[in-house]
């Protein structure tokens, strides 16, 4: 599948607060790189299924997209007298999503979905190894249901 972009090029010009030409190559390669991230986040059965984008992921790939426009190559210090230069040598430097992006991207995110396993033991509360059953009606069941505890 191409790529989707989940935000304009006219919302990433807004936000850096330039002019920036609808067919910039740059502009659409930092936007797809964002879209493609958060893409990954969320989950590609999500994002297949939107007619349209949300306004918030809109909203996080602008803002991924806004500081690799403004920092491409990841900088986080820079100095001019005696020059120096920095860039960040842990995980977050390029293409990445904040803590407070990824709380934005949850409610979207797929749902992880399997089989478990539901304990049923109550330890030696029910010695008599029968359980009261209660009745939609709020009544008891008039003959209990056998329990038997871990082990037996």
């Amino acid at each position: 599948m191409a790529s989707v972009l989940f935000a304009e090029v006219s919302s990433l010009a807004a936000w850096v607060g330039q002019s920036i030409d609808v067919d910039d190559s740059r502009a659409t390669a930092v936007l797809t790189a964002a879209s493609v991230l958060v893409r990954s986040h969320v989950g590609a059965s999500v994002t297949d299924d939107w007619a349209v984008v949300p306004d918030d992921v809109s909203q996080v790939v602008v803002q991924v997209a806004a500081r690799v426009w403004f920092n491409p190559q990841g900088l986080v210090a820079d100095a001019i007298d005696d020059y120096s230069r920095r860039w960040e040598s842990g995980s977050e430097s390029g293409v990445y999503l904040t803590a407070a992006e990824k709380d934005m991207l949850s409610s979207y995110r797929m749902k992880p979905s399997g089989l478990w396993t539901l304990t049923t033991t109550r330890d030696g509360d029910y010695a008599d190894q029968y359980l009261d059953v209660l009745n939609p009606n709020g009544s008891t069941q008039s003959e209990p249901m056998p329990f038997l505890p871990a082990g037996e």
